[in-house]
């Protein structure tokens, strides 16, 4: 498995209540609640975690879809998010 050292992901944003629900569609199962859109460091540091676990454990790393290519609904948003491995892999 070759590592990369930056990853960049569509993630979706959804507009709820209180907050947003934001989920990577290329990443089953990954997604985190956000307070307010000024949290988007809340959301790296999930996907570098779920990217550090992958490469830790020898698995897959899914390829990114391209940002356009996947359908939201009307109160979603798409929002590319991008990580920097070799900061994450030191700690």
């Amino acid at each position: 498995m070759i590592r990369k050292d930056i990853y960049i992901y569509p993630a979706v944003f959804v507009r709820e209540r209180e907050g947003y629900h934001v989920s990577f569609p290329d990443l089953s199962g990954l997604e985190v609640h956000i307070e307010d859109i000024e949290e988007l460091s809340k959301v790296k540091k999930v996907l570098a975690d779920y990217i550090y676990t992958l490469e830790e454990s020898n698995s897959e790393i899914p390829r990114p879809s391209f940002p356009n290519k996947i359908q939201i609904r009307e109160n979603e948003f798409i929002q590319t998010i991008d990580i920097f491995m070799p900061d994450i892999r030191e700690k």
